[in-house]
């Protein structure tokens, strides 16, 4: 995130208005895409005004046809596929990403999104290889997905 953007965002909460994600993509798209394509644009237009079946269709279509902006074409089509539930297509769509495109300005965002898409789709078994990452005394042996909320 740029330094302009990560400002407005700042100022809006310091300020006491929390940020929407609407104004804040508003903010990183004014920035973002103004070295882009009109196409790529019109994406990041019906992303802010989340309109997301055709956000989708746009960055579809530009990771296809558009070699110079296909890795974030890709971001964003996984990003619109998370918001519209589909984490399945949003898991498939960033590893295609990380695969495609490993020196993308975009694979840190993207390695984020498919860890969380991976965590939301198949909690157990998420937290079991990230339970793995740790040095135990006694390795835990069974993963559950609880929550601690009052009444559970």
């Amino acid at each position: 995130m740029k330094r302009s953007t990560l400002t407005f965002v700042l100022s809006l909460s310091l300020s006491g208005l929390s940020p929407t994600p609407a104004t804040f993509a508003a903010a990183w798209f004014a920035e973002e895409g103004a070295s882009r394509s009109s196409i790529y644009r019109e994406g990041q237009k019906a992303l802010s005004e989340e309109r997301w079946e055709e956000a989708l269709a746009i960055f579809t279509s530009l990771a296809d046809s558009n070699p110079g902006e296909a890795d974030a074409a890709l971001y964003w089509k996984g990003w619109t596929e998370s918001k519209l539930g589909r984490r399945g297509d949003a898991l498939q769509t960033l590893r295609g990403l990380v695969g495609n495109f490993p020196k993308s300005a975009w694979i840190d965002d993207a390695k984020y999104r498919e860890m969380y898409a991976r965590s939301v789709s198949d909690p157990n078994g998420f937290w079991g290889e990230q339970a793995k990452r740790i040095d135990w005394i006694k390795a835990p042996h069974k993963v559950e997905n609880v929550s601690f909320a009052p009444g559970n």
